[in-house]
């Protein structure tokens, strides 16, 4: 969350695909990311009242009902980051696969983390909706 937010209210979450990839131009990556939205609205009580997915990025305004959806935004993150991937690497008719995970494994290599790949950003930019602070020009 926001440094000094309050994680109870809703928040406006942006996740970029890295390097501004196109990884939502098929349909089985698509699914992943909105299946495991309604997983996580059924399973870890994350409160979904709007969400938008383009080919590189997606927006949502959400909350959770334990009144703090950072944990479940990183669990979210994680899980369709793997899936997507090896949906990617499993696609016999994905013909940007080498392009694409050599970007992801790059930018992985430059955030010296332990998986081979990085599908999303780091950043979520993530926005109370009730702050001041609030902007739509994000």
């Amino acid at each position: 969350m926001i440094q000094g937010s309050k994680p109870a209210e809703l928040h406006f979450v942006s996740f970029a695909v890295v390097e501004w990839v196109d990884g939502f131009t098929k349909r089985e990556y698509r699914n992943i990311f909105v299946d495991s939205i309604k997983f996580c609205q059924e399973n870890k009580g994350l409160l979904v009242h709007g969400w938008c997915l383009m080919s590189n990025h997606a927006h949502m305004i959400s909350s959770a009902r334990n009144h703090d959806s950072s944990d479940i935004i990183c669990d979210f993150k994680k899980f369709t980051s793997r899936q997507i991937v090896n949906a990617i690497i499993d696609c016999k008719y994905e013909n940007r696969k080498d392009w694409i995970l050599e970007i992801f494994r790059k930018e992985e290599a430059a955030n010296s983390r332990d998986r081979e790949y990085q599908f999303w950003r780091q950043d979520n930019q993530p926005k109370e909706l009730y702050s001041p602070k609030f902007n739509f020009n994000c």
